[in-house]
């Protein structure tokens, strides 16, 4: 989780971070999350 950019843990249940990459999604399952909520610009690039 620390390559995550702006990982930060409020609980046991919930933490808040940057876009994660695809790779990183595997961590935040194996982390035991179950639920990533994305935010993030209609007018904006994805990338």
């Amino acid at each position: 989780m620390d390559s995550i950019l702006n990982f930060v843990q409020i609980n046991d249940r919930l933490a808040t971070a940057g876009k994660p990459t695809i790779e990183q999604f595997t961590a935040i399952k194996n982390a035991g999350y179950n639920v990533v909520i994305g935010h993030c610009q209609l007018d904006r690039k994805v990338e």
